[in-house]
Parts: C-alpha cells; sequence; structure tokens
C-alpha cells in the first residue's frame, strides 16, 4: 500500500474526482488501444483504490474474449457477466464479494460465442442501470479498442471512458487510432494512463495521464522516453481537449 505504484492508482482515482467536478459519473469503462497495455491491471486496483476509501465499488468484467478479473482475485469463472445478460443467473448471484472490504466483483463467467452481440441485449443496458443505483463507483473493463468492437457497445452506455496505454515503437499511430474511434462515438474520455513511463514522460503535463515512472519497469532509456513523450503527448492533449 506504501508503494509508489499504489499511490500510482490512487493519483489516478483523485484526478478522476476532480474530473468530474461533482456530476453524476459513477460508471466508468477501462479500455486501451491492444491487448497488453495493462487495462485489467489499471481497472482492478482503480477499483481497490475507490472502495479503500470507503465508497462502495463494483468491479465488472466485461472482456468475454479474454477475461482476466476472476485469475486477478481467484474467483470461481463458472457464473459472471455472460450468464446474467442471458438470464440463466440472477445478477445478485453473481456478483461476489472480494478480500477488499467495499469491493465487489461480477466476473465474465463462460467465454460466450458471440460477445459483441451479448453486449448489445437489452439486460446489459438493465445491469449497468440498476448497479448504478446500488454502488458509488463501477469500473467496466472491456477488450481493446483496436482489437473488437465490444468496446464500442460498451461505451455509450458508461459515463466516461479512461484509457490506457503502453509506450511502444507505434504509440502515437494506435493513440490516434484510439482517439477516432472514441471521437466517432461521441463518448466522454475522462482521461489517459501511460504504462512503461520513464521519468521525462512523468513530467509532460498533459490532460489527467499519469506516467508510473522507472519502477513500473520501463525498457527505455531517457533520451527514448523524451522522443516518445513529445508525440504522445500532443495526441493525448487533443484527445483530452476534443472531449
Amino acid at each position: 500500500p506504501g508503494s509508489s505504484r499504489s499511490e500510482s492508482y490512487r493519483a489516478v482515482r483523485t484526478a478522476l474526482y476532480f474530473s468530474t467536478r461533482g456530476e453524476e459519473h459513477t460508471v466508468f469503462q477501462v479500455t486501451s488501444p491492444n491487448a497488453g497495455d495493462g487495462k485489467t491491471t489499471l481497472a482492478s486496483n482503480l477499483a481497490i483504490s475507490f472502495a479503500q476509501t470507503g465508497d462502495r465499488t463494483l468491479l465488472i468484467d466485461a472482456d468475454l474474449r479474454k477475461p482476466r478479473v476472476h485469475r486477478l482475485f481467484a474467483l470461481d469463472a463458472e457464473n459472471g457477466l455472460a450468464a446474467v445478460i442471458d438470464g440463466a443467473v440472477d445478477v445478485a448471484d453473481a456478483i461476489v464479494e472480494s478480500a477488499v472490504p467495499g469491493l465487489h466483483l461480477l466476473p465474465a463467467g463462460k467465454t460466450p460465442r458471440n460477445p459483441a452481440e451479448l453486449l448489445t441485449k437489452p439486460r446489459f443496458q438493465e445491469l449497468i442501470n440498476l448497479v448504478r443505483d446500488q454502488y458509488d463507483y463501477v469500473i467496466v473493463d472491456t477488450p481493446p479498442l483496436l482489437a473488437v468492437t465490444d468496446p464500442c457497445v460498451v461505451a455509450p452506455r458508461v459515463d466516461g471512458v479512461l484509457l490506457t496505454i503502453r509506450i511502444t515503437k507505434q504509440g502515437r499511430p494506435q493513440a490516434e487510432r484510439a482517439k477516432a474511434i472514441l471521437s466517432s462515438l461521441k463518448t466522454k474520455l475522462l482521461g489517459v494512463v501511460v504504462n512503461d513511463a520513464d521519468d521525462a514522460l512523468r513530467g509532460a503535463g498533459y490532460g489527467y495521464g499519469y506516467g508510473y515512472g522507472r519502477n513500473y519497469n520501463a525498457p527505455y532509456g531517457q533520451q527514448t522516453g523524451e522522443r516518445k513523450a513529445k508525440g504522445i503527448k500532443r495526441v493525448l492533449s487533443d484527445a483530452l481537449r476534443d472531449n
């Protein structure tokens, strides 16, 4: 709890508090351009961070293709979101308590054959409306934006989207594509979290983005990080300003 990584998640939580400015934003979607960007890790730790402040929090694993929340929290993957949407399981029976006081979890359950179509069903919207009234904050983990259409189905049903990216050689074009998708959906981009950022990017100062610093196993040197930071900073600043 006292590590620099934990403090980074608390900083994201604080940024979300202030970015909503008292508005009724309680359901947040977490996604990324590509797999491996750290979206599930961010969603899980952000949910823990909210719960630790005393807020009643629900983490939903809506990544019905490669779910990971149940593995992180060592849950039974038999029943979950997919079964709830299909009507096979009641939502109250699918939601479980975690070891963190105040944090409840709705795992994905068995992987369905038609994830995107399942999320378009009215029952999913009904589920979001139901948990919105029951919890202070709801975090929805979804697949990567550039991989499948599932996150585009979820985005219109939430109050805001938190995008996480990992610095790579293709970071800028991927960020541009992710920005274009979110803009076309007319969703509210609440902020950007950057993984594998070194100290140069941490001080770049764009919107509500946060770098995790050298302690997050950054594979790049300072000079490389500075060059990447300048390009990505421009793209993400535009995304935040447009939203």
